[in-house]
C-alpha cells in the first residue's frame, strides 16, 4: 500500500534563502516599493536636511525673542543669557551662509561623472595623413 503524498510545509522565515519569483508564487506579504535614483535619494536628503535646518534657526530664533522678553521684565541674569541666545543665533545664521556658499561653489566646480559629454573621440592619424 501506498501512503498518501504530505502537503508541503512551508519554510520558517529564518530559513528562506530567497523571495519567490513571483508575488503569487509564495506566501506572504509583498510591498511594491518603487525603485529610487541615486539623484531622488539626495533630493530627499537634502529637503530633510532643510527642514531639519529651518526648525533649528526657528528655534533659536525663538529662544533670543523669548530670552529678551524675559530680560526686560527680570534684568540682569536675563540679559546675560539673552546674549547667549542672541550669539547662538548669530554663529548658526554664519554656518547657515558658510554651507549655502560652499554648496553653491561645488556645484560650479564639481561634475558628476555620469553628467560629463560623450563627445566621440577623434581617430588617430598618421603624420602624412593616411590611415
Amino acid at each position: 500500500m501506498i501512503a498518501p503524498p504530505r502537503p508541503a510545509r512551508p519554510a520558517p522565515r529564518h530559513a528562506a534563502t530567497r523571495p519567490a519569483a513571483s508575488p503569487s508564487a509564495g506566501n506572504g506579504r509583498w510591498i511594491i516599493v518603487p525603485q529610487g535614483s541615486e539623484r531622488a535619494r539626495r533630493r530627499e536628503s537634502f529637503r530633510r536636511a532643510q527642514i531639519r535646518r529651518r526648525r533649528w534657526f526657528g528655534a533659536l530664533l525663538l529662544v533670543a525673542v523669548g530670552s529678551a522678553a524675559t530680560a526686560f521684565v527680570y534684568g540682569e541674569t536675563w540679559l546675560e543669557i539673552h546674549l547667549l541666545a542672541d550669539g547662538m543665533l548669530v554663529f548658526y545664521a554664519a554656518f547657515l551662509f558658510e554651507t549655502k556658499q560652499r554648496r553653491a561653489e561645488r556645484s560650479v566646480k564639481v561634475r558628476r561623472i555620469g553628467a560629463r559629454d560623450e563627445r566621440p573621440v577623434p581617430e588617430r592619424v598618421r603624420a602624412g595623413g593616411s590611415l
